[in-house]
């Protein structure tokens, strides 16, 4: 997870310069004293993650799809095993027609310009689950999130990341206070991604993901802008 460097002053040592002369017994003390303080205090790149925004479908009691959401913020920045969707261990219900879209922000603590990247890092091996779990990258109008070229980054099957993805997604200057990114998993149908002439016997694979798992991490990282 994220990293904060903590800031780190540094004193330069008081010069105290003294003089004194004695002319004659009769005369007084003459002093004289300059004093120069040196501080250096070094840059901060102090970044938070917080979720602001989290819609979802899941299946209700009676196995029918429902939507809901929650505005109730939620602090990344640590690391943390809570998940950034709001699933726990014990979330079954989850069937084709599910998604999950967490709207994240990052935001600027420090003084220091940076890069921040977003990376998926698939923690286990490939299921049939991961073939039909499509993840897209959003800036914060659900456009197509954008690479630092100017590339769009295309949605892809979790499947399709065995090797991971970092991207670069954008910059923010020490002016900076907020970056604005979503993240959407949606468990799509065979159909909906393969071509329009798919069997009947093919779409039947659909029917492999039941019961698997697949589990990624999201990896936000922040680095310095050298200039």
């Amino acid at each position: 997870m994220l990293k904060t460097k903590r800031a780190l002053l540094i004193a330069g040592s008081l010069i105290m310069l003294c003089m004194s002369a004695v002319v004659g017994m009769t005369y007084a003390l003459f002093t004289d004293s300059v004093s120069v303080e040196n501080h250096l205090r070094a840059g901060r790149l102090d970044v938070a993650l917080v979720r602001t925004h989290l819609s979802y479908a899941l299946l209700d009691e009676d196995g029918y799809l429902f939507e809901s959401s929650t505005d109730e913020p939620c602090d990344f920045t640590n690391v943390t095993e809570e998940n950034v969707f709001g699933l726990t261990t014990t979330d079954k219900k989850i069937a084709p027609g599910c998604y999950f879209e967490a709207t994240l922000s990052l935001q600027n603590k420090g003084d220091v310009a940076f890069a921040y990247s977003v990376g998926i890092r698939m923690s286990e091996e490939n299921s049939a689950f991961a073939k039909q779990l499509r993840l897209t990258l959003m800036d914060a109008e659900g456009n197509i999130l954008k690479d630092g070229n100017g590339n769009e980054i295309p949605a892809r099957m979790l499947s399709e990341l065995s090797e991971g993805l970092t991207v670069t997604a954008g910059e923010m200057s020490a002016d900076d206070t907020e970056a604005v990114f979503i993240v959407r998993v949606e468990f799509v149908e065979q159909s909906d991604y393969n071509t329009p002439d798919m069997t009947p016997e093919e779409k039947l694979c659909n029917n492999d993901a039941m019961g698997t798992e697949a589990a990624f991490d999201l990896v936000v990282t922040a680095t310095q802008i050298a200039g």
